[in-house]
């Protein structure tokens, strides 16, 4: 496992649109697309070049021979806001992952928001394995390069789970289940997991 760098860009993108396809919420936030991997390298590409545009950033990759199996994005404690500039700068590439379902997509944002913590934490704002790869431990080793962190500062770490099959994985790592965020009207939830610094 590595930090995520400029030449990994394309294949960190590609994995995380995998990992996602099948992802319920967003899913509903694009309107249920037959192929929603287009949709997801749009919004994954500036996830990751907001990252990279940082002087200290926290993705990580998990690294199979040459390929991309896993990455991570974690934000240190007061990191999980973008500033203004980023979401400006995000925009046209948000725009065409969520196309006429960006209304949708912000509503959801800020119902998120709302609730999310602010005692200080080690957030994860993604994190996939590549469906091919999956089962192998790789996810582990993606969350503990953040947990590992957030107890070194003796601070909790934080996320949103939007795929309730994945509650006993976050919860073998030390994250206990909080109150479920409905995204929007009709729309499914997130489950919010808090884990306490050990």
């Amino acid at each position: 496992m590595r930090p995520v760098n400029a030449t990994d860009r394309t294949a960190a993108v590609a994995c995380l649109a995998e990992a996602f396809a099948d992802d319920p919420v967003f899913n509903w936030l694009t309107g249920h697309p037959a192929d929603p991997r287009p949709r997801l390298r749009h919004v994954y590409g500036a996830f990751i070049d907001s990252e990279l545009r940082k002087a200290e950033h926290h993705a990580f990759a998990a690294v199979d021979g040459d390929e991309i199996v896993g990455v991570a994005l974690w934000h240190g404690v007061d990191a999980w806001r973008l500033p203004l500039r980023e979401v400006l700068r995000s925009a046209p590439a948000v725009t065409r992952g969520f196309g006429r379902f960006v209304p949708r997509a912000l509503g959801a944002l800020s119902r998120i928001e709302k609730v999310h913590p602010r005692e200080p934490h080690w957030y994860l704002g993604h994190v996939g394995v590549h469906p091919d790869h999956q089962g192998r431990g790789i996810g582990g080793l993606l969350v503990q390069a953040g947990t590992e962190r957030a107890d070194a500062e003796g601070v909790a770490a934080y996320l949103e789970n939007s795929k309730p099959r994945n509650t006993p994985f976050y919860a073998r790592h030390g994250f206990a289940e909080g109150d479920p965020i409905t995204v929007g009207n009709r729309g499914p939830s997130v489950l919010a997991m808090r884990r306490p610094p050990r």
